[in-house]
């Protein structure tokens, strides 16, 4: 469980699919997709982070989301999309944190998150996976990850904005954990998230360089490889599933043409990456930055 632990680090920031190397121009955050008669539109691979360094977008990043009249994301970042997410995330009703992982468990999360300024009323509401997914992105410093930038300058901008999932979709890999593996990846997050900062930056260095094969083996050098059928379950839902049904949704965006498409970098590359999905619906994808 606790590569489980580790996998959600990934996931939360970049949806890695961890065991799969990357080559060539594969590397490339940036692609221009064409085909069909269509204006081109752009794909950028994101990381759900704040970092300022992420944030200072590079000039072919601007002058492709300059250019868009449409601007897809992996959720519309509207008020409703952040309740309901937040909505996911809470016990309702009576039922608590501390009530299904016990005494140590609850004390551990409450002090863990009190780092982060969240009181233990709210802690007792949190389910076990919002608390990992709390410790496992870092610190906020804007209070505005790429995303939500993105998102935030579109609607500034007067563009189109389009979600690829409701928030409904995105959770329910998570909530399809059972109370049995919650409490599991609970017990291994509280005793290793001290250590993420040290991969947050790991990561950011690898983002920022554009070296998707340096992602895969910093997760490779930290969660080994697995059988367990959660992990391939996990895996599944989480990937594959989700860029099939990105590609899919992506498809009457794309015959519109002249759009901006953000999703996690590392949805991007792969055999089953939307990348490879595009081109296998008839689109020609060249990498550009």
């Amino acid at each position: 469980m606790r590569r489980m632990a580790h996998l959600f680090l990934f996931t939360a920031l970049l949806w890695l699919q961890a065991g799969a190397a990357f080559a060539g121009d594969q590397n490339a955050l940036l692609w221009r997709v064409e085909g069909r008669g269509a204006a081109p539109s752009y794909l950028y691979g994101t990381i759900h982070i704040d970092d300022p360094r992420v944030l200072a977008l590079p000039a072919p990043v601007t002058g492709a989301f300059e250019v868009a009249s449409t601007v897809v994301l992996e959720l519309e970042l509207d008020v409703s999309a952040a309740l309901a997410v937040a909505q996911a995330m809470l016990f309702q009703g009576e039922s608590g944190l501390s009530a299904l992982v016990g005494p140590e468990l609850y004390r551990l999360s409450v002090a863990a998150l009190a780092e982060r300024g969240i009181p233990e009323v709210a802690v007792e509401r949190m389910k076990p996976w919002a608390i990992v997914m709390t410790l496992t992105v870092p610190p906020p410093r804007t209070g505005q990850p790429l995303d939500a930038m993105l998102y935030q300058q579109a609607v500034a901008k007067g563009k189109r904005t389009v979600g690829l999932e409701t928030p409904q979709e995105q959770v329910a890999v998570f909530e399809g954990l059972t109370a049995a593996e919650q409490k599991a990846l609970l017990r291994d997050t509280l005793a290793e998230y001290k250590s993420y900062p040290a991969l947050f930056e790991k990561l950011t260095e690898a983002y920022l360089a554009r070296d998707l094969d340096r992602l895969v083996e910093i997760g490779n050098e930290t969660m080994g490889q697995s059988g367990e059928a959660y992990m391939e379950r996990f895996m599944s839902e989480m990937i594959d599933a989700r860029n099939l049904r990105m590609a899919q949704r992506l498809e009457p965006i794309l015959k519109q043409g002249d759009a901006f498409i953000g999703v996690g970098a590392l949805h991007l590359p792969g055999p089953k990456g939307l990348v490879t999905l595009l081109k296998e619906q008839g689109y020609r994808l060249t990498p550009l930055y």
